[in-house]
């Protein structure tokens, strides 16, 4: 398991207070999890400012996002950083 895919499950399982070993890739958001589409969209700001991605350059359709492995397929590795010096990161997620 990669770093992406790490912190994915971790927030995942933060967001709906559950423990890691209970998140699969499988496991589905809305249906089992009970995440709506607000929340998903939370927890996808989350992990863009936790990875250090531009939300705004994310490849993604909220609807699409069914199970965690979507989530981890939002996030690719080889994906820049959003910003490269780390001072210019904006703030207003904290």
């Amino acid at each position: 398991m990669d770093r992406v895919e790490k912190e994915v499950f971790r927030q995942v399982a933060l967001y709906a207070g559950v423990g890691k070993e209970e998140i699969t890739g499988d496991t589905l958001l809305r249906e089992e999890l009970g995440f709506d589409s607000l929340m998903i969209l939370m927890l996808l700001i989350t992990l863009a400012e936790s990875l250090g991605r531009n939300i705004f350059a994310l490849p993604f359709e909220l609807e699409r996002l069914r199970c965690v492995d979507d989530l981890v397929a939002v996030f690719p590795v080889s994906f820049p950083r959003a910003f490269k010096d780390e001072s210019l990161s904006p703030r207003c997620f904290h």
